[in-house]
């Protein structure tokens, strides 16, 4: 039984292989073949059954001859001979209707096969002037059959009146069948285009709520691109800008410092820059590998709150910086990813804190973490505001001296970078006191490693 099933697929689906779903040739290929292997069938067991009733051979004749070329077409639709097969069906259903109607008479009423001779002529042919020409031989044929049987230009074969009625109603049941069939292909046919549809559309859905994703992790991307940038250059700008300010170098105090502070202030952009390009090849946004390599925090912390004096004295205020002495000289982590960091919490403090005040830098050690302190003197925030900190983009109240060009990123960035160092971040504030953010950070002794740095491998090209 397995066996005849497997056959009876491969036959029906002969041709279809390689034809996408969609297509419609796949649903007319598979509907010809089953079709076909059906009217085979009927032909084979009705039309032996007829003759050895009738006892003409030209029934059995034209059953047999009708099953081998209506067969045929499997093995044409197989080679992939599709509009051969198509109207080769159509040729043999109208030669046979009119065969056998005429040699049967009025008994098997064979009229009602056009419904079905037009219903295959819609499912088959998809242009409009192919379908009125095949109705309209179809129709020719009905006339043709209307004539034979009132002039008898070929004489019905003579059957007794039981035998008659037998083949009208055998013939009821092959019609209605068929009919039954050409209606299931249709029903079939629409029920795979609308599932088909409805793949289309859930599939058109992902893509665009994954498209919405993207172009927000492309505007987030953007945003955070531009906030690092800013924050790096501000302090290039300011140094450059004090400099324009200066007659010569020779009046110019401690210029050896303003050099360095400039030339930290241009390495500390150049990895932000080189950070963005790589993360410019994630469409998700952001990524989180983390370089890990021994840095002298100290040193570190030192050069970016010397940058950061150089904005903050605009406003007269003034950056404190305290390290502790169990701080070690060198811990491992990410440079970059420490860099941003601190440069966005100074950052944040130097612009919020008010005119003519201070702002606190604390590197300290606390059990397994150093942490960083940034205190400033500035208005404060109540705790609705502090729950709402680290959402993206968070925007403060700005006035005409503060935060002028805040995109409300800044702690959200950091927040990412702490999680992405395993690391934590509190805030805590009171509303005309000022505001206390610490940044912790796992103690890691710094390791030997064979291999560089990835992003290393960029900074000097």
């Amino acid at each position: 039984m397995n066996k005849l099933k497997k056959l009876w697929s491969s036959l029906v689906y002969a041709g279809s292989e390689g034809l996408a779903d969609h297509d419609s040739k796949r649903g007319i290929c598979i509907g010809v073949n089953l079709m076909s292997l059906w009217i085979a069938l009927i032909n084979l067991t009705v039309g032996l059954l007829f003759f050895i009733m009738s006892g003409k051979p030209l029934v059995l004749l034209g059953s047999y001859l009708e099953a081998a070329l209506i067969g045929s077409l499997v093995w044409m639709n197989y080679r992939r001979w599709y509009d051969a097969a198509n109207i080769g069906f159509y040729l043999i259903l109208n030669a046979a209707t009119f065969y056998f109607s005429s040699l049967i008479g009025k008994a098997v009423e064979a009229q009602l096969m056009i419904v079905f001779l037009i219903g295959s002529v819609l499912f088959i042919f998809e242009k409009m002037a192919i379908r009125a020409f095949c109705i309209a031989v179809t129709i020719m044929v009905l006339v043709l059959l209307e004539m034979n049987f009132k002039y008898e230009f070929v004489k019905p074969i003579q059957v007794s009146e039981s035998l008659r009625y037998f083949m009208r109603w055998g013939s009821y049941g092959v019609i209605i069948f068929l009919v039954i069939l050409i209606f299931y292909l249709y029903a079939r046919n629409n029920n795979r285009l609308l599932n088909r549809l409805k793949d289309y559309s859930g599939q058109i859905e992902i893509n665009l709520e994954k498209e919405e994703k993207e172009n927000r992790m492309k505007t987030i991307f953007i945003s955070n691109a531009y906030h690092e940038v800013r924050g790096s250059f501000f302090g290039v700008f300011v140094i450059i800008q004090i400099l324009s300010e200066m007659e010569s170098v020779e009046k110019l105090q401690d210029w050896k410092k303003l050099i360095y502070n400039l030339r930290s202030a241009c390495e500390n952009l150049k990895m932000v820059l080189n950070n963005i390009l790589e993360y410019s090849k994630y469409s998700s946004g952001i990524h989180d590998q983390v370089y890990p390599e021994p840095i002298n925090v100290r040193l570190l912390i030192r050069n970016l709150v010397d940058i950061g004096q150089y904005s903050a004295s605009e406003k007269k205020v003034h950056i404190h910086l305290h390290v502790s002495e169990d701080i070690p000289e060198f811990v491992d982590c990410d440079r970059l990813k420490i860099t941003q960091i601190a440069t966005n919490i100074i950052s944040n403090a130097i612009k919020f804190t008010r005119k003519e005040s201070e702002v606190f830098v604390r590197i300290e050690k606390e059990g397994s973490y150093w942490k960083i302190n940034v205190e400033d003197a500035g208005e404060g925030m109540n705790s609705e505001k502090l729950d709402r900190l680290f959402e993206q983009p968070f925007v403060t109240e700005k006035s005409t001296d503060q935060n002028r060009e805040g995109v409300g990123l800044g702690l959200h960035i950091t927040r990412q970078l702490v999680e992405t160092l395993k690391g934590k971040i509190t805030v805590s504030s009171s509303k005309g006191v000022g505001t206390s953010i610490t940044v912790y950070i796992p103690l890691a002794a710094p390791v030997e490693r064979a291999l560089p740095r990835l992003d290393k491998l960029f900074v000097n090209s």
